[in-house]
């Protein structure tokens, strides 16, 4: 980011301050990644190994010396926007019979998390939450139906820092879960056996006699 006055006649420039955010906001200083630079042009502001944190406005201000009295020219300053790519996960809470995808570690907040299956079959809800780093982390949870055993389902993400839309699968029909339904009809018929059973005994008895 760059800063300049122009040509004004009788104006002696005595200092530039490159601040963040609004008038009462920090001052910069050099840092071992802040560089300012100025001369008796311009000034120039360099920020190396950006993070979310750095995203925002930046405001220059520039001291003037116009015929012994001292005057402030503040410019409107530049948005800075830092975009950081989300890192995706996708699993299954079996217990709970859950699909959960997370969008982990963006920036800027805006993401939207898409599924391969229509929402309006089940049940789902979205969170987000802000981490240390000013970046976001975003989970999408879903109940699974019975449909949606012996399936691959994908969850997909769309954010401003990806050129192409990020996707996982996970595959339903390889989880203990999905076991457990794919038996239910064999849990049912031993419960109704172990139920029946000294019913079925006494009548053998009987008829035996």
């Amino acid at each position: 980011m760059s800063c300049s006055l122009g040509r004004r006649q009788n104006v002696e420039i005595l200092h530039y301050w490159w601040k963040t955010g609004a008038q009462d906001s920090n001052v910069l200083q050099n840092s071992s990644r802040i560089t300012i630079t100025s001369n008796l042009q311009s000034s120039s502001l360099l920020i190396s190994s950006v993070t979310a944190r750095d995203s925002g406005l930046y405001v220059c201000e520039i001291v003037v010396d116009k015929t012994s009295l001292l005057y402030t020219y503040t410019g409107n300053g530049s948005h800075l926007l830092v975009t950081v790519t989300p890192v995706i996960s996708l699993w299954i809470e079996e217990e709970k019979a859950l699909l959960i995808c997370e969008a982990q570690r963006f920036y800027p907040q805006n993401l939207t998390i898409l599924w391969s299956f229509s929402l309006m079959e089940t049940q789902s809800w979205d969170n987000v939450t802000e981490n240390e780093d000013r970046t976001y982390t975003k989970r999408s949870t879903v109940k699974i139906t019975s449909r949606m055993w012996g399936q691959s389902v994908t969850c997909c993400l769309e954010h401003r820092s990806l050129t192409a839309p990020l996707s996982k699968s996970l595959n339903l029909y390889g989880s203990v879960t999905s076991l457990y339904h794919q038996l239910f009809p064999v849990r049912v018929l031993m419960t109704l056996i172990l139920i029946l059973s000294p019913l079925i005994c006494q009548l053998y008895i009987h008829f035996a006699k």
